[in-house]
């Protein structure tokens, strides 16, 4: 079961009124934890992939062929470029919900679908007086390299025609290695999956820790804590979100 403790503070600033500011952060807390989802299943594939391809034998048996990794490395080439793709695309829109919950939850509006915050751009809704202690968090997230790659990538591949295609080599490896390509022109980036997946899972719950916090002291409706907690489990076909009252 996973908790994410931005949803039950971001919940809990009309609760129990069903306001349409409530209904619309429900809304998102669902979008949030989908987009969570879809990075831990697209991660988990890919790490399926790399230990299935190490797992052969990287020597082949007469000198000029191709080893039995070289050609699983081949057969699975098509799977690793488009789960990772959906990692980088996922990680993006996770980063974009987290920031337009914080967004709502603060400035006490909705924001429509076409008006989403970019993590990048935030600042547009927190220049504000009282709110610089969250822009300056924003500030500071966003100095993470692994953000800033994130969100340059996947608008790369998104608005610009760039791929993905994994670098196997022709050895085994410790880390699988994503190549960002664009036409015939070098590799724009290499992302090391691992390394990424570590600084996201490392990183996301102390950014929403914090803006909690922010959120708690900036919000007098939370002033005495959050009265919900946010819950979301996944298994054998069935999905949970689950809100609980504080005790």
């Amino acid at each position: 079961m996973y908790q994410s403790v931005l949803c039950g503070v971001a919940a809990s600033v009309d609760y129990p009124h069903p306001t349409n500011r409530n209904l619309a952060i429900t809304e998102r807390c669902y979008a949030y934890i989908n987009q969570l989802q879809l990075v831990f299943d697209a991660y988990a594939e890919l790490e399926d992939i790399h230990s299935s391809i190490n797992s052969a034998d990287d020597k082949s048996a007469e000198p000029n062929h191709f080893s039995a990794y070289d050609l699983r490395a081949v057969d699975r080439e098509n799977h690793c470029r488009d789960y990772s793709y959906l990692l980088i695309t996922s990680l993006k829109s996770l980063l974009d919900i987290f920031a337009c919950l914080v967004e709502e939850t603060l400035t006490e509006t909705v924001i429509d679908e076409d008006q989403m915050t970019d993590i990048r751009k935030i600042r547009r809704g927190l220049n504000k007086p009282g709110f610089q202690p969250m822009l300056a968090a924003f500030e500071r997230f966003n100095r993470y390299l692994w953000i800033n790659n994130i969100a340059e990538i996947r608008n790369r591949l998104i608005h610009r025609g760039y791929r993905t295609k994994p670098d196997f080599g022709f050895r085994k490896s410790d880390d699988l290695t994503i190549k960002i390509l664009s036409a015939n022109n070098p590799p724009y980036a290499t992302i090391k999956i691992g390394q990424l997946f570590e600084e996201f899972i490392t990183s996301l719950p102390e950014m929403e820790k914090e803006v909690s916090n922010i959120l708690i002291s900036l919000l007098p409706t939370l002033q005495q804590g959050p009265r919900l907690n946010f819950f979301y489990r996944a298994g054998g076909g069935i999905t949970e979100y689950i809100f609980k009252e504080t005790d």
